[in-house]
């Protein structure tokens, strides 16, 4: 594998993280745009479905899509192993379940529940990654 390649799979995983779990910008559709601001995400560590008590939306599907990203290069280059489908797969359910979202606050039944699986897509990708490098 070239170094290219797996310096920009480590920023598509990096960034995928970043946008999923450490920054988040929260925001609103209902209304208008309303932005609430950018917050450093701390707590769980794995929470699939969670509900946000404040019931804004976030920009953990910008994350989402740098996954899929990540796993489609993979998928297009060779790697088609079943942790390349996994991260594939649910980076799109979750980017789809976000999008849902989106739509529901503009009809104002946005309920607060949001996707937050970066960490097992993080680690996963991970583990692909060292997977080529090893097994060149």
């Amino acid at each position: 594998m070239q170094l290219a390649n797996i310096k920009q799979s480590l920023l598509l995983i990096v960034l995928g993280l970043v946008f999923t779990q450490l920054i988040i910008a929260n925001y609103s559709l209902f209304d208008g745009f309303n932005y609430y601001g950018i917050k450093l995400q701390t707590g769980s560590f794995i929470s699939v479905l969670k509900f946000n008590e404040n019931r804004f939306l976030t920009t953990r599907f910008v994350g989402y899509i740098f996954f899929a990203i990540f796993a489609y290069l993979n998928f297009k280059n060779g790697v088609k192993n079943h942790r390349v489908q996994f991260i594939l797969v649910s980076s799109v359910c979750a980017f789809l379940y976000e999008v849902r979202c989106n739509i529901n606050d503009l009809s104002n039944s946005y309920d607060g529940n949001t996707v937050q699986i970066g960490w097992v897509l993080f680690f996963i990708s991970l583990a692909i990654l060292r997977d080529k490098i090893y097994n060149r």
